[in-house]
């Protein structure tokens, strides 16, 4: 039996970014194209989940064969809200 490795995710999208706000446009961009919609618990929840993941590549000036990658991984799942209780 051979499994196959290829994983489609629906509306993924991969962008290269080479400034801050280029990141801050996508990320905003993200945002916009969320479906949120009302519950008892909050009035725009989420409906769909959500993944900003920014790899960022630093290379040594002095030794250009020295990269060093960083990843940040930010998930909102959708309907994660948690109601609170006060006593």
């Amino acid at each position: 039996m051979k499994v196959s490795k290829n994983v489609e995710v629906e509306n993924l999208f991969s962008f290269e970014c080479k400034s801050a706000a280029e990141v801050m446009q996508l990320f905003h961009f993200g945002i916009k194209n969320r479906v949120t919609a009302s519950h008892n618990m909050n009035n725009q929840s989420s409906r769909s989940h959500s993944m900003l993941t920014i790899t960022l590549n630093s290379v040594d000036v002095k030794n250009p064969e020295a990269t060093v990658v960083s990843t940040l991984q930010l998930v909102d799942l959708a309907g994660s809200e948690r109601q609170s209780q006060t006593g």
